[in-house]
């Protein structure tokens, strides 16, 4: 944490930083489920690989969930004060 940072700055730059590693989980992950969905598309009964709705709803649930377990961690983070925490170390 850098000194002088503000709060609400740390908070953004915790939850920008685990958006984007999410984001771009989603992206393989969907990449990677259109690539297999294709060769399990045999040992499906009555639904499609490549449904865009279930794979929509995946990604944003996905999303989701990281930007709420994310948002305590920055929280926390945001209220550390660092000249306390650099004279205890």
């Amino acid at each position: 944490m850098a000194l002088g940072a503000a709060p609400s700055r740390l908070v953004r730059l915790v939850l920008g930083q685990t958006l984007a590693v999410v984001m771009l989980g989603a992206g393989i992950g969907l990449l990677a489920s259109l690539w297999v969905g294709r060769s399990l598309r045999s040992l499906l009964f009555a639904v499609e690989p490549t449904d865009p709705s279930a794979l929509f709803a995946a990604s944003v649930l996905l999303i989701v969930v990281a930007a709420l377990s994310s948002t305590v961690p920055a929280y926390r983070i945001a209220r550390v004060d660092p000249l306390r925490t650099l004279r205890e170390e």
